[in-house]
C-alpha cells in the first residue's frame, strides 16, 4: 500500500542512521498506535496513551 510505504519512508527519514533505541521509542510508540487495527478500541486507546506518554518525556 502506498500509505504504508510512505509511513516507512517518513520514519526512516526521521531517524536516519540512528541505532540508539531510546531515541526511537516515542516515534515507534506513535507508529504502533497508528498501525493498530481499530477493532479493539480499548487496546488502541491504551497504545495512544503510551505513545503520548513517550512523547512527553
Amino acid at each position: 500500500m502506498d500509505a504504508s510505504r510512505k509511513s516507512r519512508v517518513a520514519f526512516a527519514a526521521a531517524y536516519p542512521g540512528h541505532s540508539d533505541t531510546q531515541c526511537k521509542v516515542p516515534a515507534l510508540s506513535v507508529k504502533k498506535a497508528l498501525d493498530f487495527s481499530f477493532h479493539d478500541v480499548n487496546n488502541f486507546l491504551r497504545l495512544v496513551r503510551i505513545a503520548m506518554e513517550a512523547i512527553s518525556c
